[in-house]
């Protein structure tokens, strides 16, 4: 009975060190299934990404062989430096590390263009260890790539700061110590950035990331700057102190003007009057014949921040700010001008002038194929909605769904007075700032009035406002 009982339990053991080892098998082999099923899946999609980039770049660069050249003496764009002033925020974000990843990925898709970038923290009583910062200066190794950390004016210096209230609001200490910085910040490009006086310098904050293929259109907006307007005082790419190129001639002016108003406002703001030549002090610097500051059509930079460097905790995230290659008119003071919507600047008075790559992409045969219509869509309506009415419910009275990714298509005057049946009795843009969502998106009014949008990104199918009627394209 004893032996039995022992064979038993023998075999049971047996059997039971049996199962464990099949049930392990059976787990690691659906964990191999699945860590294959998933590296196959990702790569389906990498591979899928990877190829709508090569289309896109495929389309831009062979608009950019076919479309008519822009006759330059030597064709050649001046190597740029650029300069990204950069704070420690609260909490440490990482802002300014995905600043300086989007460079990278830039300069090694766009080679030659770019031959500097200065990273520059200012010190001042009121700053802390910048961590992201210093971890930026020890591992980054790209011979572009340099780390300057200098002391900068402090706001103590100065007496009056208190009695100021600004051209437009009160004026903080903070804001007063950021001219400061920029002003530290204009120094270091004169001495590390500027061989000749022609030499450009592209100003970034440190919560921008370049938005794809950016730097084919700088190369191109450069270009035609110097062709056009050769005496440009700026040129701006994106918004707030943000996608600026200059000549290095005129840094050492922008740093007098801002020592100068530094307590009247934000630099942004007061450099608009000065290189617009919009105040006495413009008009008496820039003098060489068609002195204009330009603007380039589309806004080439992506903000990213939330975190305010300005206002300790504040929380920017509320705030509506232009996509890419939205049209820059929204959120900056000097504006593309709707007149000259097709072509690559304002002021676009130059006979020569073409339209932008974006624009002339439109003519390429796989435009629409990668900028507007989703190929799951087979069939596309558009339809008015009914007043106060939004664009999923208008579409789906018509057994249809909205398509948001069509949206942009319809964001112009000429669109929304085709389908209007009549001439637009006067067509503006959204004061986005100001105004809920529902009413950032493409509306004829019932008075005959039209609304477009300045920002692309924030057009929705929701939202709706009285009196108005929104365009909606429906697809199924």
């Amino acid at each position: 009975m004893l032996m039995f009982d022992v064979f038993t339990m023998k075999r049971w053991t047996f059997t039971r060190r049996f199962v464990a080892l099949q049930t392990v098998f059976l787990i690691g082999t659906l964990f191999v299934n699945l860590t294959v099923w998933y590296m196959l899946n990702r790569a389906q999609k990498v591979a899928s990404i990877t190829r709508s980039n090569m289309q896109l770049r495929t389309v831009l660069e062979e608009t950019t062989q076919t479309s008519t050249p822009i006759p330059t003496l030597d064709n050649k764009v001046p190597l740029l430096t650029v300069t990204v002033l950069t704070i420690e925020r609260p909490g440490q974000v990482d802002y300014v590390k995905r600043t300086v990843a989007s460079l990278e990925k830039s300069i090694i898709e766009h080679p030659g263009l770019v031959d500097k970038v200065l990273v520059f923290h200012p010190r001042n009583p009121n700053t802390h260890k910048h961590v992201m910062f210093e971890q930026l200066r020890s591992s980054t190794t790209r011979k572009e790539f340099q780390f300057i950390e200098k002391d900068a004016l402090n706001i103590t210096d100065y007496e009056g700061i208190n009695s100021h209230f600004g051209y437009w609001r009160p004026v903080t200490n903070k804001d007063v110590q950021q001219n400061n910085d920029f002003i530290a910040m204009l120094e270091q490009v004169k001495q590390k950035a500027c061989p000749t006086p022609e030499s450009l310098f592209l100003i970034m904050e440190d919560d921008f990331e370049q938005c794809p293929f950016s730097f084919d259109h700088i190369r191109r907006v450069i270009t035609a700057a110097r062709l056009y307007y050769p005496n440009f005082t700026g040129i701006r790419t994106s918004f707030g102190l943000n996608g600026i190129i200059f000549k290095c001639k005129h840094a050492t002016a922008m740093q007098e003007y801002l020592k100068k108003h530094r307590f009247h406002g934000p630099a942004d703001s007061l450099y608009y009057f000065f290189w617009t030549l919009s105040t006495d002090a413009g008009k008496s610097y820039f003098t060489e014949p068609e002195s204009h500051f330009l603007t380039y059509q589309h806004n080439l930079m992506d903000h990213i921040g939330s975190v305010s460097s300005i206002v300790s905790g504040t929380k920017m995230s509320n705030r509506v700010y232009p996509g890419c290659y939205d049209v820059l008119r929204a959120g900056v003071m000097e504006k593309f001008n709707t007149s000259c919507l097709g072509k690559e600047l304002t002021p676009c008075e130059h006979p020569q002038m073409r339209g932008s790559l974006l624009d002339q992409a439109k003519g390429h045969p796989q435009y629409d194929k990668m900028f507007t219509m989703d190929s799951k869509y087979n069939q596309i309506n558009i339809t008015l909605a009914e007043d106060g009415e939004d664009c999923n419910k208008a579409c789906e009275k018509k057994d249809f769904k909205c398509a948001r990714s069509m949206l942009p298509l319809l964001n112009s005057c000429d669109i929304l007075q085709l389908y209007q049946g009549s001439p637009c009795t006067w067509c503006l843009e959204h004061d986005f700032f100001a105004n809920p969502k529902g009413k950032r998106n493409p509306a004829v009014y019932n008075d005959g009035g039209c609304w477009f949008s300045g920002v692309l990104s924030e057009m929705t199918c929701e939202g709706a406002f009285n009196n108005s009627r929104r365009i909606c394209p429906c697809a199924r």
